[in-house]
């Protein structure tokens, strides 16, 4: 199908620093459908993950606090609202206010889950941190939530707390909910990552380094929210808090596709183009210069009774991957300088690092394969068991050239129609966190183009609407699947401290997020 591109077409193109051949590179792939992957078995412990014994761990955590001259940076993408947080109060508000608190609780015990969840989290109200700002809106509109909550009169409630005036939390970025309840203040999520950092994202000198990636509309409500609690988390902890905020850059924004594999068009006939996931966030990554990166989702955090364990692990795999990247630009050197090491480096890939020649080899080309093998960035995954949660897991993938590599696979990255596959991904023991450790420079200390390291077929199509019309949206390969397909990976098995997700509003009731 030819795609014709009128002027403005071009200049909409150009001004969001897209080219052309870029946007018919997206087009075709939306017709041909992303690459296809090829599972070939899960990763378990002994056969790609590593298992340490407490006293492993804590041997990593002392090897990583005793080295000198780091700059670690905390990385959290936080650009998302907290849409799925309120899933289950927006779908139920108009029914609530509609029909009553009858058909709610008749619902609830015939066993719908979501009926059940939005009573539990009336009944369990004040309980939540963000309660005392409820209080401050209802006040603010004139009301008084106390007794709209004994009166059950739910309606205005909901009104308060998802929409403007009220608190706006249907819209709101999850890093700016109050997750926990304090003696004297409450903590969002951008503060508990704040107050988790110091432990294991702070040089030698007291700095700590974080990074945000933040939605452009509320970036000054993350700066404002910083500079009020800046004085206390610095005091708190004896740290100095270095934050930068990015933006999704809009060059990374893909084309929507119509049902013919068209250029999708607004009702104006402009060209429709739309966020291309987290994976566009990899542009924001690769601009960090320093050493070890610390990635995590922005709602996994844990109270202050939980940090001492989940630092303990932190600074494990940290330590893990100084001692692997250790031995990888050691191997790099020695290969480099004596081809009789050619052995041993073979050893140390295939035993360390889980990276094996594909078959058929021949062994004049291992050297090379090597080389290549070993000079990449580094990353030391967390994984913990699989409890069923919906999300990446790690597993062996059959690579083009025959052989087996390590990485993080996403349901959506798995043919529904092979029986095998689908078989293969439900067999996982494991579960990806987002618990990574990356080391992004090589042995001379220049920093990696992380866009080499990407797997360009891994992307993401999905169907979506705009203006009652169907569309397919295409979203660049996931931040931590595609985007790090040809990273030298390190599957680690971690506690269950590693996860601790708000991804209900109902799961900030549980013990782990209630300092139990």
């Amino acid at each position: 199908m030819s795609v014709f591109f009128s002027d403005d077409d071009r200049a909409l193109i150009a001004s969001r620093g897209l080219s052309v051949e870029a946007v018919l590179g997206q087009l075709e792939i939306f017709r041909n459908g992303p690459g296809i992957l090829h599972l070939d078995r899960p990763a378990v412990i002994g056969d790609g993950i590593t298992a340490l014994t407490e006293g492993q761990a804590e041997g990593y955590a002392s090897f990583y606090e005793a080295e000198k001259g780091l700059r670690p940076v905390k990385f959290v993408p936080a650009s998302g609202a907290a849409t799925r947080m309120w899933k289950a109060l927006s779908a139920w508000r108009a029914r609530v206010a509609a029909e009553g608190l009858h058909m709610l609780r008749r619902r609830a015990g015939e066993g719908d889950k979501e009926a059940c969840a939005v009573l539990s989290f009336f009944e369990n109200l004040p309980r939540f941190a963000f309660y005392g700002e409820l209080e401050s809106a209802a006040k603010a509109a004139g009301k008084n939530l106390a007794k709209l909550w004994e009166q059950e009169n739910y309606g205005p409630i909901l009104t308060l707390l998802l929409d403007r005036p009220g608190l706006g939390y249907k819209d709101i970025a999850k890093g700016l909910v109050p997750f926990h309840a304090g003696p004297a203040h409450h903590r969002t999520a951008f503060e508990e990552h704040l107050c988790e950092a110091v432990f294991y994202a702070r040089d030698e000198n007291g700095v700590c380094r974080l990074h945000f990636t933040v939605p452009e509309a509320q970036k000054a409500l993350f700066e404002e929210l910083l500079e009020r609690i800046r004085p206390r988390c610095e005091r708190d902890h004896g740290s100095v808090f270095s934050v930068e905020f990015s933006v999704q850059d809009r060059s990374t924004d893909t084309i929507a596709a119509a049902a013919d594999f068209s250029p999708f068009r607004t009702r104006d006939g402009a060209l429709l183009f739309r966020p291309a996931g987290h994976g566009a966030l990899l542009k924001n990554l690769d601009g960090i210069r320093s050493s070890p990166i610390f990635l995590a989702n922005i709602d996994n955090v844990v109270p202050d009774s939980a940090k001492k364990e989940r630092a303990l692990w932190k600074k494990a795999l940290a330590g893990l991957l100084l001692d692997v990247k250790d031995g990888v630009h050691t191997t790099l050197s020695l290969l480099k300088k004596d081809p009789a090491t050619l052995p041993a480096a073979l050893r140390f890939a295939e035993n360390r690092l889980s990276i094996c020649p594909p078959p058929g080899l021949p062994g004049e080309k291992l050297p090379d394969f090597l080389q290549k093998a070993l000079d990449r960035p580094i990353r030391v995954c967390g994984m913990v068991k699989n409890l069923g949660d919906p999300g990446g897991a790690p597993f062996w993938v059959r690579r083009k050239d025959g052989g087996a590599s390590l990485e993080i696979v996403e349901q959506a990255q798995v043919r529904r129609d092979m029986e095998d596959q689908c078989r293969i991904f439900s067999s996982s023991t494991h579960f990806n966190p987002v618990d990574i450790v990356a080391w992004v420079h090589d042995a001379r200390g220049r920093k990696y183009d992380l866009k080499r390291f990407t797997d360009p077929e891994a992307v993401f199509v999905s169907q979506k609407s705009q203006d009652g019309r169907e569309l397919y949206a295409l979203e660049l390969p996931g931040l931590w699947n595609g985007s790090m397909s040809d990273w030298i990976t390190v599957f680690v098995d971690v506690p269950m401290c590693a996860y601790n997700p708000v991804k209900s509003v109902n799961d900030l009731l549980s013990p782990s997020h209630c300092g139990q």
